[in-house]
């Protein structure tokens, strides 16, 4: 556990890639651990889980009863109305036995561009912060590019670890690009030098 610690510490979340495997319910926390969807509960439905008196139940407990049972009162009309029919759907598809549960390893999480675009965004509003800009400490540059993101619409589950690698990738990706591009713009320019050459040519001939 210490090792896990350690490593979040330097931005790898260990437990964002691991998932729960319900079987009996009974070692799986409802809210918190990541055992059905991509992400946990109360990420996934923060208004239902304001609500609940019991945070940490199970979910075999949860599953016992009407989600909403141990809520401090009742789901208002509208959204949260909306958001409970929404879970209490998604329960109906979870099946109990009598195995215990056990962590494997997640789905991988799909990048959007939608998040791509959040991604480029908050690297060029942190790293060109006039008060700090490159020269902030490494962690603490993607700690702020990090939180940047989310608040730009990016994933909540994403990590600082995850949005560096991410971002290696689509900086090599702009940077074969813009390479392209200048060459492309270079080959253009060649093009039409040529002609303006072949134009100067008849033009002497005419006259």
């Amino acid at each position: 556990m210490r090792e896990v610690n350690k490593l979040k510490g330097k931005g790898f979340d260990f437990w964002s890639h691991c998932k729960k495997r319900i079987v009996n319910g009974d070692d799986s926390r409802f809210w918190f651990d990541c055992w059905i969807r991509d992400v946990p509960l109360r990420v996934k439905f923060p208004r239902l889980f304001a609500l609940d008196l019991n945070k940490e139940a199970s979910v075999a407990v949860k599953l016992i009863a009407p989600i909403d049972v141990s809520f401090r009162r009742k789901a208002r009309v509208g959204l949260e109305e909306h958001l409970l029919a929404d879970l209490t759907s998604l329960m109906d598809s979870v099946t109990l036995s009598n195995l215990g549960d056990r962590w494997t390893k997640a789905d991988k999480e799909i990048w959007t561009s939608a998040e791509e675009v959040a991604l480029a965004k908050a690297w060029i509003h942190i790293s060109t912060c006039k008060k700090v800009g490159i020269e902030q400490g490494r962690d603490k540059m993607w700690e702020r590019i990090l939180e940047h993101f989310i608040e730009g619409g990016g994933s909540s589950t994403r990590t600082r670890h995850g949005l560096n690698t991410k971002w290696k990738t689509m900086n090599a990706a702009m940077g074969l690009f813009n390479g392209l591009y200048i060459q492309q713009e270079r080959d253009g320019e060649d093009v039409r030098d040529q002609y303006c050459l072949q134009d100067e040519s008849k033009m002497k001939k005419h006259n």
